[in-house]
């Protein structure tokens, strides 16, 4: 008999081949490759009526989706499962998604009793879906995955469950955790201490709780604990997503292509062979590999941060009085103006420049050099999730000493009449120059790449810090010109927004999925890391991350998720 899903209230599903007799009950699992989506995302009245054919042993197996009206009662609707592409519609990142309760919380074989069963019980959306036979909440069913029959649980499997997922043991977002089993750490050493085992050693993983402490350790980080044990972040399969960046980055690893950039002292004493590459995903997924915890001074790439910081505080239509939006066509510290008499965009030395100068006339002109200085570090912090931004000294004093051509384009500028009345261009250099010697690390610079992938959210603390409209023109100009001389080429090949600087860093951004930061000092002859470039234009032959690939044949969607639905006849 068609059983009917508690998440589809107006759809069915059928077995075309074999068809048990009533008297058996048979449960099949298929898996559907899409995504489950809130109500609130569909349109009111839409129906569909479509078959997918699987093939499970042998046997052809028709899923049905028979006049899936939605409405606005807090249901949640399964759209047309599909192999070839992206579904249509995308669900809120910040819901939860309640059904997957129905298919975790059952501890029986079969985890709703049907008809001919039960009665059923009426659901507070007024139908009947039928009863839970036994409910196990999701505390109790990731200790009894990870407790293997026994009345205790050895926390290190329940560690590499939440690791594997892409989450790291200093995540904001699970301090109480970590914070509890420290405690428990320590009261067992002190059971220990003073008895036979005078030498006992012990470590998180080796810990050995039971039920209602573990119950009691994980409640405060429950929901991120969840949804990691049930695969429901932006990247399900995070593992194997790993291992295949892991790959792309072993292939690159050999290239000896190009030169360390001559410009700066400091930067010539840096390891050639340097090389590192992070990820964040906008869930807070995180893996990294390489040279990726080196300090690395930020440099060009504090452009479309600061390009962000004015959109922010004074707005797009007084910057884009000062700075245009244009690629140049010329190197990024040409002495050169679009025909308005602007520099072309905020992302070359000029219009940075530029940018700092508006930010002291317009942003609180009141504070003092120090307090500005200050304000900004806090804002690239926020963007970070508060981990390691510092500042290099030495780089600032090596890049102030070597800025001549910097003068140069302010004079310029100055000559041309850009510049609004009353700046001092001692001191927009001066901010210029502090902003750009800030230094951090590849891990954390992707953690930044993410929070402008997630709309100005920082995945990790989930602050907004950036509007999404500024997102939207940073990423805008980052696409168009952020590779300098290469971005058109870049945009072609690869077709995603970016910033190089001439560190060797590129900061990479897959909207809606997350951002990667990239680290190896040679660079080609256009200021590009050589590593980057080739790491970059592999990842988006291996995954479908180029915006406008429309066919997606041959490449891997690592956002597509396998739901578990069992169907009893």
């Amino acid at each position: 008999m068609p059983f009917a899903h508690p998440a589809i209230p107006n759809g069915s599903f059928s077995a075309a081949s074999p068809t048990p007799s009533s008297s058996q009950t048979a449960a099949r699992i298929l898996h559907l490759y899409d995504k489950v989506y809130e109500t609130e995302n569909l349109r009111e009245g839409e129906a569909t009526r479509k078959t997918v054919t699987f093939k499970e042993d042998g046997a052809e197996v028709d899923v049905e989706e028979d006049d899936m009206s939605s409405t606005r009662g807090g249901r949640l609707s399964i759209p047309t499962p599909t192999f070839d592409g992206r579904p249509e519609k995308q669900r809120d990142r910040s819901a939860s998604l309640v059904w997957v309760d129905f298919l975790t919380a059952p501890s029986d074989t079969s985890p709703f009793s049907t008809d001919d069963e039960s009665d059923g019980e009426e659901s507070s959306t007024g139908r009947q879906y039928g009863t839970l036979k036994k409910s196990t909440r999701i505390d109790d069913a990731i200790f009894n995955q990870f407790s293997d029959g026994s009345d205790h649980i050895l926390i290190g499997k329940f560690l590499a469950m939440l690791e594997n997922a892409g989450l790291k043991r200093t995540d904001y977002r699970l301090h109480e955790l970590f914070q509890s089993l420290r405690r428990i750490l320590k009261e067992q050493e002190a059971i220990h201490r003073g008895h036979m085992n005078d030498n006992f050693v012990g470590s998180i993983e080796t810990l050995h709780i039971t039920r209602d402490v573990f119950q009691e350790v994980i409640i405060p980080n429950i929901f991120i604990i969840s949804t990691a044990y049930r695969n429901h972040f932006i990247i399900p399969k995070f593992d194997l997503f790993c291992q295949m960046v892991e790959d792309i980055f072993l292939d690159c690893k050999d290239i000896t292509a190009g030169t360390v950039a001559p410009y700066l002292n400091k930067l010539a004493l840096v390891n050639p062979t340097c090389w590192g590459v992070s990820f964040c995903s906008i869930d807070g997924q995180r893996y990294s590999v390489g040279d990726s915890t080196m300090p690395v001074t930020l440099h060009a790439l504090s452009k479309p941060l600061m390009y962000a910081y004015a959109l922010q505080e004074i707005g797009k239509v007084k910057v884009h009085k000062y700075v245009g939006q244009e690629p140049s066509g010329y190197r990024f510290n040409e002495l050169v103006l679009d025909p308005e008499k602007r520099p072309h965009n905020p992302i070359i030395n000029a219009g940075s420049l530029m940018i700092h100068a508006l930010l002291q006339q317009f942003c609180h002109p009141e504070l003092s050099s120090a307090e500005r200085f200050d304000e900004t570090h806090r804002l690239f912090e926020k963007l970070s999730g508060g981990e390691y931004v510092g500042f290099s000294n030495g780089m600032f004093l090596n890049k102030r000493q070597a800025s001549d051509r910097n003068w140069a384009l302010v004079h310029f500028m100055k000559e041309h009449n850009c510049f609004p009345p009353g700046i001092d261009l001692a001191d927009v250099i001066e901010y210029y120059l502090q902003t750009s010697s800030m230094e951090t690390t590849v891990d954390v610079l992707s953690v930044i790449a993410s929070t402008f992938a997630n709309g100005g959210i920082c995945p990790i603390t989930g602050q907004r810090v950036l509007s999404e409209e500024v997102v939207a023109d940073v990423l805008s100009v980052m696409f168009s010109c952020g590779m300098l001389e290469f971005s058109g080429k870049f945009a072609f090949r690869v077709g995603l927004p970016a910033k190089s600087s001439i560190a060797g860093v590129i900061l990479l951004v897959i909207p809606n999925v997350g951002g990667f930061a990239v680290w190896s000092p040679p660079l080609d002859k256009f200021g590009n890391s050589v590593r980057g470039v080739e790491f970059c234009e592999k990842l988006v032959k291996t995954f479908n991350f180029h915006c406008f690939d429309v066919d997606k044949r041959g490449k891997i969607d690592p956002t597509r998720r396998t739901y578990v639905i069992i169907i009893t006849f």
